[in-house]
């Protein structure tokens, strides 16, 4: 958890709302709180988040993401990361 929070901080310290492509593959899985805590965090400093399917388990985890966390952005799944930073450009 300490990592997430130093890499949320970070984030944060930029002073600006960010456009995010996250490719989970050689990702750990998260637990309840640090989902809970990402989601609540990111409300902050996040103007979209677009999401790479790798695996079975990412569309079950960002379920989880979506159903039981009030989020402030848009988040969306993708097969390829091309698909995901040209919905995230129609951000900008």
């Amino acid at each position: 958890m300490e990592s997430i929070k130093e890499s949320t901080e970070y984030l944060k310290s930029l002073n600006k709302k960010l456009l995010i492509y996250c490719d989970p593959t050689d990702a750990v899985a998260l637990d309840k709180d640090q989902r809970q805590y990402l989601a609540e965090e990111f409300n902050d400093f996040v103007i979209a988040f677009a999401m790479k399917n790798t695996s079975v388990m990412v569309p079950i985890v960002f379920s989880l993401i979506s159903k039981f966390n009030k989020l402030q952005f848009p988040m969306k799944m993708f097969k390829t990361e091309e698909a995901a930073i040209k919905w995230l450009n129609t951000f900008r």
